[in-house]
């Protein structure tokens, strides 16, 4: 009989953090763009470059925009001659870069590129998968018990600590990976 991993336990709370994370990073580059919409038509960015390094892709198009009345003119001497202030922009990167979630475009858009994957413990050998039976058979249990009683889970995943852990904010007991 061949392995086939099962799903241990999907952490949606880190996940829902990191789709966030995303959707923060996408914001701030909104918002860089909008800043680079004063000095450059913004069509012209090639955005998956832009998500990357934004000062490098604006640096860019912006000396390609003045190439042709000031072509001997390297791009940062032009940024410091027309006025640029590309403290804003820097600042701006600085925060892009400091969330470290991965954006990808589509349909020349930000989207969050987060795999649900990276959040999902899977069992490692039949090992694991027959105590994963297991633990769905106790808490099977737990749960007909329950209809009738009170039972504490946390007492149960202290007494199997090899086999079972408690998480408090699902109220729910999962097999134990090491």
């Amino acid at each position: 009989m061949k392995f086939e991993k099962q799903i241990v336990a999907f952490n949606e709370r880190e996940y829902n953090r990191a789709i966030q994370d995303a959707n923060n990073k996408i914001k701030r580059l909104k918002d860089a763009l909008k800043w680079c919409s004063s000095f450059v038509m913004t069509s012209n960015i090639d955005k998956e470059k832009f998500a990357d390094d934004c000062v490098a892709e604006f640096t860019s198009v912006f000396a390609d925009k003045w190439a042709v009345k000031y072509p001997d003119i390297k791009a940062n001497k032009l940024l410091d001659l027309l006025d640029v202030p590309m403290v804003e922009l820097r600042a701006l990167e600085t925060l892009i870069m400091a969330i470290k979630q991965p954006v990808k475009v589509v349909d020349d858009k930000f989207e969050a590129d987060v795999p649900k994957e990276a959040f999902t413990r899977y069992t490692k050998n039949e090992k694991e998968n027959k105590m994963l039976g297991v633990v769905n058979k106790i808490n099977a249990i737990v749960e007909e018990v329950q209809r009738e009683q009170q039972v504490f889970k946390l007492t149960l995943a202290q007494a199997m600590p090899n086999l079972l852990t408690f998480d408090m904010v699902q109220n729910k007991l999962s097999l134990k990976i090491s």
